[in-house]
């Protein structure tokens, strides 16, 4: 296309993207518009590259770093933890990493490899900053920022190794992990540790995983598989002789739910204590040895009638009870 040829190779400013944005895309070939894709992202890293500038501006050369983080989340709508990166790299590309500055105002350099290239540098002294920069920055132009965030990682654990030595220690004590709520009774599980441990939990699981053998009955996948052997683990450590009791009682995950729900006569959603809906089948069906317990409330009231024994299985008198006071399912329809 003659305009594309016509701006290859230009600067990147506001009238190249503009010009570059009003092409007839649907008449495009591919090839085009990988080339109008290629000009747009130049145009946009020497934006950020001018954001950037004001960012520095507003934070100044050093300092508080809370006020300026607030100040910048403020203004562009961004959580604290992508506000403090902002800053952070700004304030580096304006100082000791002027060249990765300079890579991004010729278009040359995404906004993501040189946060990447600033955060990985951020305990070096200037000058080994400076040398990571010099012998990193033509390989920021054909890696994606992970990947290079990686090479920026491992120079500057070889230019500075005690440096590296002390961030993990004092990272190591903030191992921790935690579990988030996501959407379809379905949760996320974060470890946060060192990384040869998480590679020893990783390869336990992969390892299990795949004694679980090819069984022309199992449709598992091995990430599936994985991720059920991890389950297998956590429960067989529960089931230990000896574990700590809460309040007297074995410690158990805690469901709460109808009585006709776990009987199997309705199928009304069960609550999971401290996340909240989850489908009465995935109660049910849970294996036998899984260690949980189930408040039984009256579907009507929400009333406390009881605790189930185990899994799904309600005693035998709050059975009776319950038959004798409804005589049918009370579940509509």
């Amino acid at each position: 296309m003659v305009v594309l040829d016509a701006v290859n190779g230009l600067a990147p400013d506001g009238a190249v993207a503009d010009l570059v944005a009003a092409l007839p895309v649907a008449g495009m070939n591919p090839l085009e518009r990988a080339d109008a894709l290629t000009t747009l992202a130049e145009h946009q890293a020497r934006t950020q590259a001018q954001m950037l500038d004001l960012v520095a501006a507003i934070a100044g050369p050093g300092g508080e770093l809370d006020s300026a983080r607030e100040e910048v989340s403020c203004a562009l709508s961004l959580s604290g933890f992508h506000a403090e990166r902002m800053v952070t790299t700004a304030r580096a590309l304006t100082t000791r990493l002027s060249a990765s500055r300079g890579a991004m105002l010729a278009g040359q350099l995404s906004y993501e490899h040189a946060a990447a290239l600033a955060h990985g540098t951020r305990d070096l002294s200037d000058s080994q900053a400076r040398q990571v920069e010099a012998d990193l920055l033509d390989a920021a132009m054909n890696v994606t920022p992970a990947r290079f965030a990686k090479k920026v990682a491992t120079a500057a654990a070889k230019a500075d190794p005690a440096a590296g030595e002390q961030r993990h220690t004092k990272a190591r004590a903030e191992r921790h992990i935690d579990s988030f709520p996501r959407d379809d009774a379905m949760a996320a599980l974060y470890a946060y540790g060192p990384a040869l441990d998480v590679a020893t939990i990783h390869l336990a699981c992969d390892t299990l995983a795949r004694a679980m053998g090819d069984d022309s009955d199992d449709d598992r996948t091995l990430a599936q598989k994985r991720f059920d052997a991890l389950v297998d683990l956590a429960q067989d450590a529960l089931a230990q002789p000896g574990m700590p009791k809460r309040k007297g009682r074995p410690a158990q995950v805690l469901v709460k739910m109808t009585l006709d729900a776990a009987r199997g006569l309705s199928d009304e959603p069960a609550e999971l204590v401290g996340y909240g809906p989850i489908p009465a089948s995935t109660v049910r069906h849970a294996a036998p040895d899984t260690e949980w317990r189930a408040f039984l409330v009256d579907a009507a009231t929400g009333t406390f009638l009881g605790l189930g024994t185990k899994a799904y299985r309600p005693t035998r008198r709050l059975d009776e009870h319950l038959v004798a006071r409804d005589e049918t399912c009370t579940f509509p329809s």
